[in-house]
């Protein structure tokens, strides 16, 4: 009889334990900053903005690149950040390339809303119609 309550009562907990961290905020200067660091401002730094993605800043990250918005709050599977990492585009060198870990950290900061903990200024979008008259 306890060995069932037991093995009930162990998934459960796990169950709940799992629930409490995936509600537990994210902040990007507990881990994803140090993993930007590591990872991918050798090319997406302040300088170089290969693709015109800088992400040495939390207002460079807002800004996004030559192709939009990088990050959707909220959603890791929208975010054009996330499907270029998970898809081992990015980054290139496959030395380089996120652990699993490093992945589900960089989704759970997403999904959890893609906190700061300072509050960011965020510039007003440019578009074409800004440039071009």
């Amino acid at each position: 009889m306890i060995a069932v309550l037991f093995c009930v009562a162990i998934p459960s907990l796990a169950a709940e334990v799992e629930e409490a961290a995936a509600q537990t905020p994210v902040f990007y200067e507990s881990n994803i900053q140090q993993l930007f660091q590591e990872k991918c401002l050798g090319c997406h730094n302040a300088k170089t903005r290969k693709a015109g993605l800088d992400l040495s800043s939390p207002e460079s990250i807002l800004k996004g690149s030559e192709s939009g918005r990088i990050i959707q709050a909220g959603d890791a599977d929208a975010s054009l950040l996330f499907q270029m990492i998970e898809s081992a585009e990015m980054p290139p060198e496959e030395k380089n390339h996120l652990s699993q870990e490093e992945l589900q950290q960089l989704r759970h900061w997403l999904n959890s809303g893609a906190r700061f903990r300072e509050t960011v200024k965020t510039a007003p979008a440019v578009t074409q119609h800004d440039i071009i008259p």
